[in-house]
């Protein structure tokens, strides 16, 4: 029995090894890594689970998984927090920067028309944002213009870039300058940038929303109807790894053009969005080159981001140059989209 189990072991310490190399070879490469990288947290589990077996059985053998932990600790805290303390109390010079993917104000529970506009710009003056970043924003003009309208008057975000009929949307309090945008393959996934003056100071902010997997619909079928006994749910989940292969390859091209703009930028770089990717990826590992991840710095607590039926996800993220200050990142249980809204706190450079 205990031979088995360090078989067992070694195999998946062989697998956890594996996808740490997922951060270096791009899915258009090799993309079966990429696969291996999003089931990191299981991987995580498991390991643990065997220390805690090991160390029951009273056998040496938890080191095999406590060393492949430790070799990978950087991506560990890229899924766990262990941040306790902020210094929210040093607040000269700094600004609160949220980011959210608002579902179009499609509820995933309740019913259509649920999720009014008042619960959003209510939920952002509590937050007190002084720049937002919205992917997925109302594309209907009956809805997002008054959205607009109240993000300005009640949340003080009266700057706004956006376009009409498009769904990446930022709203800051100060006066934006330079500004681009750029849509990929349809309406929703793409970048926009804008340079925002705040007292004597530009910064350049990005709000991405790069390629969607579209996995939720099969996943939750997969979850609710499959069997593994049946060839169609095995034709479901290979087609779900197909879409994941296709996208993860457009996902790291995408993320190879916004890191060379990032690159060329003459301001420093406050970036936010939907990745659609974890943090384990060739794709986050492009945008957070040479940039610090607030929830690395200042979060607690597992990272989920995604609402959604696939569970243990974190693909919403909050990016900075060094030249900042991280005081404070939260991840907000608000459940009526399918990722959760994320904001922190930069103090200015000084």
């Amino acid at each position: 029995m205990q031979r088995a189990l360090r078989w067992a072991n070694a195999v998946l310490v062989l697998l956890t090894l594996s996808s740490y190399l997922s951060i270096y070879l791009d899915p258009g490469f090799f993309w079966p890594i990429s696969i291996l990288a999003l089931f990191y947290p299981w991987l995580l589990l498991l390991n643990i689970i065997f220390i805690i077996s090991w160390v029951f059985l009273r056998k040496p053998y938890f080191f095999y998984s406590l060393g492949c932990i430790l070799v990978g600790w950087h991506f560990l805290s890229n899924f766990v927090g262990l941040n306790f303390n902020s210094t929210t109390s040093s607040t000269a010079n700094a600004i609160r920067v949220m980011s959210y993917n608002c579902h179009a104000l499609h509820p995933i529970k309740g019913p259509r028309g649920s999720w009014k506009i008042h619960h959003l710009t209510q939920l952002v003056a509590e937050q007190k944002a002084d720049i937002v970043f919205f992917q997925e924003f109302p594309i209907l003009s009956r809805i997002a213009d008054p959205l607009a309208k109240e993000l300005a008057e009640k949340c003080g975000l009266k700057y706004a870039y956006r376009e009409p009929r498009k769904s990446l949307a930022l709203f800051s309090k100060y006066p934006i300058g330079q500004k681009n945008v750029k849509y990929f393959t349809n309406d929703a996934n793409g970048y926009q940038y804008a340079d925002v003056s705040i007292d004597e100071q530009t910064i350049r902010v990005y709000n991405i929303h790069l390629q969607t997997n579209a996995l939720s619909g099969i996943a939750n079928k997969v979850a609710k109807e499959g069997n593994l006994q049946e060839k169609e749910t095995w034709l479901q989940i290979k087609g779900m790894i197909g879409r994941y292969k296709k996208s993860a390859k457009t996902r790291g091209q995408q993320a190879g053009e916004i890191a060379a703009g990032i690159q060329r930028s003459p301001h420093p770089i406050i970036l936010g969005g939907d990745f659609n990717d974890v943090p384990f990826s060739y794709t986050y590992h492009q945008l957070s080159k040479n940039l610090q991840d607030a929830f690395t710095k200042k979060g607690s607590g597992l990272g989920i981001t995604f609402n959604g039926s696939i569970p243990a996800l974190r693909i919403d993220y909050l990016l900075s140059s060094p030249s900042f200050k991280v005081l404070d990142h939260k991840i907000l249980e608000e459940d009526r989209s399918d990722h959760f809204p994320i904001i922190s706190t930069f103090q200015l450079p000084q």
